[in-house]
């Protein structure tokens, strides 16, 4: 049997650097979402105002075992996933 995997896309945002928004991603999405084995950063990105970076932006896809669901949570939630890919 092959394995399968999740792959859920999410944006996460930090003031600091990259490497912090990303990091940022993973823990608030370890909220809602269990099993992540992985994280893939697809992007980043950064606000500029009056000639510096005041955002740093990353796009990871996070990778979960198969098996691993979502938790019940509000729609309020600011790193909820974009989109999903199918498994």
């Amino acid at each position: 049997m092959a394995d399968v995997a999740k792959v859920v896309t999410i944006i996460g945002s930090s003031s600091e650097g990259f490497a912090e928004a990303a990091s940022t991603a993973v823990q608030e999405a370890a909220k809602t979402l269990r099993g992540i084995t992985g994280a893939d950063v697809l992007s980043m990105s950064a606000v500029v105002e009056n000639d510096r970076i005041t955002q740093f932006r990353t796009r990871p896809d996070l990778g979960t075992a198969s098996g691993a669901s979502l938790r019940q949570r509000s729609r309020e939630h600011a790193f909820l996933p974009q989109r999903t890919r199918p498994s």
